[in-house]
């Protein structure tokens, strides 16, 4: 299940957080997830990772996990700035370079 899952991928994560970081789960419901675990360990690792990564020490960092009859959505949200608006349409470019004020 992936609740199983991404609760003990933050309790690892927590390990390596900021200090005063708080890694804070919630869930819809609880149900299995058909897909390869290997693939959504990868996923739930690198979007915490970079997430504790990039947030300032203090932060809370929400990891929701919303599961419907045929898809999974997992949520990251923290309390910092964000991405700028203008660098926000380049996220899954693979290089782009940022504009320096």
């Amino acid at each position: 299940m992936i609740c199983v899952l991404a609760l003990e991928l933050s309790k690892q994560l927590q390990e390596t957080a900021k200090k005063g970081q708080k890694i804070i789960m919630s869930f819809n419901k609880k149900a299995p997830v058909l897909s390869d675990q290997n693939v959504l360990r990868v996923i739930v690792t690198n979007l915490l990772s970079n997430t504790i990564k990039y947030s300032q020490e203090g932060k809370k960092i929400w990891l929701n996990c919303l599961v419907t009859d045929n898809e999974l959505q997992i949520e990251m949200k923290d309390e910092d700035v964000g991405i700028p608006k203008e660098d926000q349409a380049n996220m899954f470019e693979c290089f782009f370079e940022q504009k320096t004020p």
